[in-house]
């Protein structure tokens, strides 16, 4: 067994769910993967010391597996036996809990980071704004946009998209829109994505300019080359009550070849 466990740190053996079941069971501890918390100690008196490589594998296979509380009792333990976790240990766990919406623990995990030592990346970073504006924690959302922005760390598109989301959410249109224009005379420049959701939040509020200003965006960008891009601004363009201007987008999209697939003009 212990030949296994020395293999496995060494990186010979492939690390996975059995290979650590497996493990457990040598070291006379049941319960499958989930019993982690429980075979560290025992792993340990047997002089079975797990290296940074292992307890990431052991960290990011007790998340998969769905055992969120049990992979943050093994990074508890990870850090009491002075590995030093990296990005990467961290950001599975801040996904594993965001899923969870539990907001203080991926922001405990965020503040971890930072007392160790280990600079938060734009993933990081991503995490916590997506989280807090799940929670509707705008202003904490926002706020953390800012602490990413004086770290010297750089949004990337899905970062911003994620803050306009969360200013739309929050009612804070014109703020959202004050970031998707900045982020358009930056080198990070919308994508798809950004496009559609704040043209789908301009139309609910009844921003007609917005729309057709952000639709002449995404046709000058290339984007008004799919049925999502075309049902997007017909959906906003309704909305904000431009019915001919909804049907000559259609009529466009129609002379493209681009099938409707029964879409309706309905407003």
């Amino acid at each position: 067994m212990a030949q296994v466990f020395d293999l496995m740190q060494k990186q010979i053996v492939k690390t996975n769910v059995g290979t650590f079941a497996t493990i457990f069971s040598g070291v006379g501890v049941q319960g499958g993967l989930r019993s982690a918390p429980v075979a560290l100690p025992v792993m340990r008196e047997a002089g079975m010391s797990l290296n940074a490589y292992t307890y990431n594998g052991l960290i990011y296979f007790l998340v998969k597996s769905g055992f969120d509380a049990e992979a943050m009792e093994v990074y508890k333990a990870m850090v009491e036996d002075g590995i030093s976790p990296s990005v990467r240990t961290y950001s599975v766990l801040m996904v594993a809990f965001g899923k969870k919406r539990d907001v203080d623990t991926v922001l405990w995990l965020l503040s971890e980071m930072e007392a160790r030592g280990v600079k938060p990346n734009v993933y990081s970073y991503t995490i916590c704004i997506r989280v807090l504006g799940e929670a509707a924690r705008f202003d904490e959302a926002y706020q953390i946009l800012g602490k990413m922005e004086d770290s010297g760390c750089k949004p990337d598109v899905v970062t911003h998209t994620v803050v306009i989301q969360v200013l739309c959410d929050a009612g804070r249109l014109s703020d959202a829109k004050d970031v998707f224009w900045k982020m358009k005379a930056s080198d990070q420049k919308p994508d798809r994505v950004t496009y559609i959701t704040l043209l789908d939040k301009c139309g609910d509020s009844g921003d007609s300019h917005s729309v057709v200003e952000i639709w002449n965006a995404m046709v000058a960008d290339g984007y008004n080359d799919n049925i999502v891009s075309y049902t997007a601004v017909v959906d906003a363009l309704c909305q904000v009550g431009r019915l001919d201007e909804a049907l000559a987008v259609f009529d466009e999209m129609k002379e493209k070849g681009i099938s409707p697939e029964q879409y309706s003009l309905t407003p």
